[in-house]
């Protein structure tokens, strides 16, 4: 048996008495005081998460944009300096290997968030289509690095202090060599970032991420994003491992609850958000889980063009669908769908909702079943239990 990787947070995890559970090939928090009392932290406060488990690769050379355009469904080309974009990847059949948030952080430098447990899938896949002529740096920089994510709608005000009171980093724009005031961070659109540094140095993109204890680093930083997989508004914070601990205790100081992956998932599905390895996988297409808006197919060179193109012309004869279910009972992920007493679809993910006191889930459906307001069972240790397809997300915070 492998042995599990961890965090440079994980000695913080267990000195908060988290319950630590095998995760993708880490060991991870999974709850501290409980799901429950997490996620309503960050509804209506503030929660952090170590989320270190999550893939950080570094793409530099004046042929990064173009590799990334042919794997990618959307375009990095047109991306502004410090804008994220939600994108998946998808083989030459059409099918997803893996979800994930761009970066571009210069002109000539991205970083691409994978999942943890596909990151290996994904290099695998884009080093397919490297030429040795290409201009090209691909550095995996994740067991180097810490990502941390703080949630909620105190989030903005914890981190205001945080640089303010505490002084734990300066901010600078990605393309401007001045600091920028904090009141243009809190500024940030969803899915934007700024830049964070530990000393009176600019930003160099051959040692982004790089160690501020380390006297031969010449440029210690990293990276502040407006994102996050939750439904609230909030940051996703990228540092050298180095710094974790530090950034972690200051914003718990100032008011951040430690909140672990339970709550995480349980936030997500509310949020309407899919997970991988649930939701999709190497079988399902962008199309018919509703991530087709994501997806720009009809582009020269990119590698899932035709197949992409081709499901959009036939689409397969299921979708998936977001479900209440007006009882506590929990329809798990390959609990069977059913009208008219034949299965018709199957649960993706599922999970009992304290705020809205139901129980929710998202499932696959034949297309027939998956209007809103449709009434179908679900077989939950065989007993059928009624639930209503609906819109999601299931929770729009306010």
């Amino acid at each position: 048996m492998n042995k599990l990787k961890t965090t440079s947070l994980n000695d913080v995890h267990k000195h908060l008495g988290a319950r630590m559970v095998p995760f993708a090939g880490w060991e991870m928090p999974v709850q501290y005081e409980g799901i429950i009392a997490e996620s309503n932290a960050v509804r209506k406060k503030s929660g952090i998460f170590d989320v270190s488990h999550m893939g950080r690769v570094l793409f530099s050379g004046s042929d990064a944009s173009n590799l990334l355009d042919s794997v990618l469904s959307v375009q990095v080309t047109d991306m502004k300096i410090g804008q994220a974009r939600y994108t998946v990847i998808c083989n030459s059949d059409g099918f997803i290997i893996d979800d994930c948030i761009v970066y571009r952080l210069m002109m000539e430098l991205f970083l691409l968030i994978p999942n943890a447990s596909n990151r290996a899938n994904v290099l695998d896949w884009i080093s397919r289509f490297v030429t040795k002529d290409m201009d090209l740096g691909i550095s995996d920089v994740t067991s180097d690095t810490a990502m941390i994510a703080i949630q909620g709608p105190l989030a903005e005000s914890i981190i205001s202090r945080a640089i303010t009171e505490e002084g734990i980093f300066h901010l600078q724009h990605p393309k401007e060599d001045n600091d920028i005031e904090i009141k243009k961070l809190l500024k940030l659109r969803p899915f934007h970032v700024g830049s964070l540094f530990f000393g009176e140095v600019g930003i160099d993109e051959s040692n982004f991420f790089g160690n501020p204890d380390d006297n031969s680093s010449q440029n210690p930083t990293g990276l502040i994003a407006r994102t996050g997989y939750t439904g609230e508004d909030g940051f996703e914070i990228m540092i050298h491992r180095s710094q974790s601990e530090k950034i972690w205790t200051t914003l718990q100081k100032l008011g951040a609850i430690p909140a672990g992956l339970g709550s995480r998932d349980l936030l997500r599905l509310e949020a309407g958000m899919v997970l991988y390895g649930n939701d999709i996988d190497l079988t399902t297409n962008p199309y018919e889980v509703g991530l087709g808006k994501f997806v720009k197919p009809d582009r020269t060179g990119y590698v899932a063009r035709d197949s992409l193109l081709n499901f959009q012309k036939f689409p397969t004869n299921r979708s998936l669908v977001g479900f209440r279910m007006e009882i506590r009972n929990i329809p798990r992920h390959g609990y069977s769908i059913l009208a008219n007493n034949s299965q018709i679809g199957e649960v993706t993910s599922g999970v009992f909702s304290p705020d809205l006191g139901i129980s929710i889930g998202m499932g696959f459906v034949q297309k027939q079943f998956s209007e809103i307001g449709t009434v179908v069972q679900i077989d939950i240790r065989g007993k059928l239990y009624d639930a209503q397809i609906v819109k999601m997300p299931f929770y729009i915070r306010s």
